[in-house]
């Protein structure tokens, strides 16, 4: 998942196909395993790693930070971020350089 977390196009589908097994058992199985649903753990890695972008790389575009954790919009990456740390990316940002 660390490998792939970037590839907007990876999924639970895409892993399901790779596994050889259904969408639904997946989906359960990793539910149960980690605690959280697919979708959630990957968006976790995503954001996770977009603030360590936002804390090292000052100068990089948010749309740029969006296709490097994998999100194919920087639309969807801002309402991800929001959603899990609260604040917009550009917020999170400058409060870092405060």
């Amino acid at each position: 998942m660390y490998e792939n977390y970037m590839n907007y196009n990876f999924n639970i589908a895409v892993t399901a196909e790779y596994f050889k097994v259904s969408e639904a058992y997946l989906y359960q199985f990793f539910k149960e395993a980690a605690g959280t649903t697919f979708s959630n753990y990957i968006e976790d890695i995503r954001i996770k790693h977009a603030c360590e972008v936002l804390q090292q790389e000052s100068d990089i575009d948010i749309k740029e930070i969006a296709t490097r954790v994998g999100y194919s919009s920087d639309a969807s990456f801002r309402r991800a971020f929001k959603r899990s740390m609260g604040t917009v990316p550009s917020e999170y940002r400058n409060a870092l350089r405060t």
